[in-house]
């Protein structure tokens, strides 16, 4: 079992059940995980389980969701959010997963 830094709980904290919106105001889902890298333990990414029937995990940067009043704001769409490599819950990003999701969020 991992145990979470304090830099990590607090990102927990922080962003665990949130709803995470598309700059148009669409509610992409809602925060059920955060990544923090191993060594560091900033968090990098958000895992934002996808609004729809059967759970989607999909994960977002976090240095680029913003605050707008009250709201998690992401510059995405549903479409691009689903376009990227999925991932599991409770599971570690490996060096290739981490590879494939920064690709896939600096080309789009």
């Amino acid at each position: 079992m991992v145990v979470p830094d304090e830099g990590t709980s607090r990102a927990l904290c922080r962003y665990l059940g949130r709803r995470v919106h598309s700059t148009d105001g669409r509610t992409l889902g809602v925060v059920a995980d955060v990544l923090a890298d191993a060594r560091s333990g900033a968090v990098q990414w958000l895992v934002v389980r996808v609004a729809g029937m059967r759970p989607r995990y999909r994960t977002v940067p976090v240095n680029v969701s913003i605050e707008v009043r009250g709201r998690l704001v992401v510059p995405t769409s549903r479409h691009m959010l689903l376009a990227g490599p999925p991932v599991e819950l409770g599971v570690a990003l490996t060096s290739p997963d981490e590879l494939r999701l920064r690709a896939h969020w600096t080309t789009h």
